[in-house]
C-alpha cells in the first residue's frame, strides 16, 4: 500500500534527463549538460586534456609544443628547435595537459565538457542531468544518481524495496579515455605491445569498475537484510511466546520450526558478505594500481 501511488520519486543527488534543447530542471536543481569536445572552447569543466596557448613564456606541466627554454624530451624537427614533449623550463606556444578529473580549462578542451545551466539547453549533448542543490530533493522520473526517497509506504515495505533495488541495480560501464604520447626512439615492437595493452585496459577496466560499484550496493543490501533478519528473529520469539500464552499450541510449534530456519539467515548472509568483501578488496588493488 503506497501513498500516493506515483511513478516519480524524489532524488537527492543527480537525476538523468533527456539531452534536448528544451530540457528543464526545477528550481532546486542545476542542469548539467555534457558534450563531446574534440577541439572546442569549453565554458564549463573539461574532462580529458586542456590545450592552452602560451603567448608569453610560462611553465607547462604537460606537453609543450613550441619553444622550450630548458631541456625538452622530444622535438618536432631535426634541428631540435621546436619542442614537442615535456619541457623542464619555460614554454612558449601551446601547453597540453591531461586532466585527472573534471576541471576548468582556459583554452581548448579535448574530451568531454560539462556546462552548468547552459542557455541553449542540452541540444547535441551526450548526457544531461538535474543536480540537486545543497541538500535539496528533485523530482525524478529517470535514473537517479544518489539517494532515492520512494513514495510513502510501510516501514517493512520500504526496507524490502530498498534492499531489492540495491540487489537488482544495473551499473553501466563508464567510458574510459586514455591519452598518451610515446617518447621518441621507442621501437615498433614496444609500441605495438603498449597500444595493445591500452586497448585491453579500455575494455576491461570499465567492466571492473561497473562490477565493483554493483558489488558495493549488494554488500550494503546484505547489511540491510542482516538487520531485517535480526528483527525478524526477535519478532518471531515474541510471537511464539504470545501463541503459547493464548493456548494456540499448533501456531507456537510452527513458529519454533520457522525460527530455526530464520536463525540460519544471519550466518548465510555473513558468509556471503565475507566472500564478496574479499573480491572487492582484490578489485581495489587493481583500480588503485592505475590511480583510481
Amino acid at each position: 500500500m503506497v501513498t500516493p501511488p506515483m511513478a516519480m520519486v524524489e532524488c537527492k543527488g543527480g537525476c538523468e534527463v533527456e539531452a534536448t534543447a528544451d530540457v528543464k530542471c526545477d528550481a532546486g536543481a542545476d542542469l548539467k549538460c555534457t558534450v563531446t569536445a574534440p577541439s572546442v572552447a569549453c565554458m564549463g569543466e573539461c574532462k580529458g586534456s586542456c590545450d592552452v596557448e602560451l603567448k608569453a613564456a610560462a611553465s607547462c606541466s604537460g606537453t609543450c609544443t613550441g619553444t622550450c627554454s630548458g631541456a625538452c624530451s622530444a622535438y618536432s624537427d631535426s634541428g631540435k628547435t621546436m619542442c614537442a614533449g615535456s619541457c623542464d623550463g619555460m614554454c612558449t606556444g601551446h601547453c597540453e595537459a591531461e586532466l585527472a578529473a573534471s576541471a576548468k580549462c582556459e583554452g581548448t578542451c579535448k574530451g568531454e565538457c560539462t556546462v552548468t545551466n547552459p542557455s541553449g539547453g542540452c541540444e547535441g549533448g551526450i548526457h544531461a542531468s538535474c543536480e540537486a542543490k545543497a541538500d535539496a530533493m528533485v523530482m525524478c522520473s529517470g535514473r537517479c544518481d544518489g539517494e532515492v526517497t520512494p513514495p510513502k509506504a510501510s516501514a517493512k515495505c520500504e526496507a524490502s524495496a530498498k534492499a531489492e533495488a540495491k540487489m537488482n541495480v544495473e551499473c553501466t560501464p563508464p567510458r574510459l579515455a586514455v591519452h598518451y604520447k610515446l617518447k621518441a626512439g621507442v621501437n615498433a615492437e614496444a609500441q605495438a605491445k603498449f597500444v595493445a595493452g591500452v586497448e585491453n585496459l579500455k575494455v576491461r577496466l570499465p567492466g571492473l569498475l561497473a562490477a565493483t560499484a554493483q558489488a558495493d550496493l549488494v554488500a550494503d543490501a546484505g547489511a540491510d537484510l542482516l538487520a531485517d533478519a535480526s528483527g525478524a528473529i526477535s519478532a518471531g520469539v515474541k510471537a511464539t511466546g504470545d501463541a503459547f500464552a493464548d493456548g494456540d499450541i499448533k501456531a507456537g510449534v510452527g513458529m519454533i520450526c520457522a525460527a530455526k530456519q530464520v536463525g540460519k539467515i544471519p550466518g548465510v548472509i555473513n558468509e556471503s558478505a565475507g566472500e564478496l568483501q574479499a573480491s572487492l578488496t582484490a578489485a581495489a588493488g587493481v583500480t588503485g594500481a592505475v590511480g583510481l
